[in-house]
């Protein structure tokens, strides 16, 4: 079996894919699996247990959450920009949303394991465990979050979107106006 330094790097729509530095690619390349999904098909039920990650080649996602009534409302659409999944290579985590192809999709599967992996031995794949956990002490010590063990708790909501990107406010605001088309 060839390691990934002498493989032949493929070209990728996925953007993800498509941006990264070649060894780094070549860190992914020897795991990654063409798949392809029909129109309809669920690929996560929220609740699920998160053991792929998909780079979308072509086609669209939607990610679906459930309100008590049974209805549903899309959260995000996901193509070939997106990485479906990347949660499950963090760590063991389970999908909060239905993630439901709307557009028959392409895509590349790897293992969340694999991934991890590859994550663990690139310098450029991922944000380090250590970088999220400095993030997360300076917002406990700022006292705008509690956060202990991987759970985290808001203390300061507002201080919070104070030191966020100002797509917080876009993204309530669409949210806000999209619920009231609903009605």
């Amino acid at each position: 079996m060839a390691d990934a330094d002498t493989l032949p790097l493929k070209t990728y729509a996925n953007l993800f894919l498509a941006a990264l530095p070649p060894k780094e690619l070549g860190l992914l390349q020897t795991d990654l699996r063409l798949v392809e999904f029909p129109r309809s098909t669920t690929l996560y039920e929220a609740g699920e247990q998160i053991d792929d990650v998909l780079f979308i080649e072509s086609g669209m996602v939607s990610l679906l959450t459930t309100m008590s009534d049974g209805a549903a409302i899309e959260n995000a659409t996901l193509g070939r920009e997106s990485i479906l999944g990347v949660l499950g290579a963090l760590g063991s985590h389970r999908i909060h949303m239905r993630a439901v192809v709307q557009i028959p999709v392409t895509g590349w599967r790897i293992r969340a394991a694999d991934f991890r992996v590859a994550t663990d031995r690139s310098r450029h794949l991922a944000v380090r465990r250590p970088t999220v956990t400095l993030i997360a002490q300076g917002l406990q010590n700022a006292g705008l979050i509690s956060y202990r063990r991987g759970r985290i708790e808001i203390l300061d909501r507002e201080g919070l979107e104070r030191q966020a990107c100002e797509c917080v406010s876009a993204l309530r605001i669409k949210m806000r106006r999209i619920l009231s088309e609903l009605d």
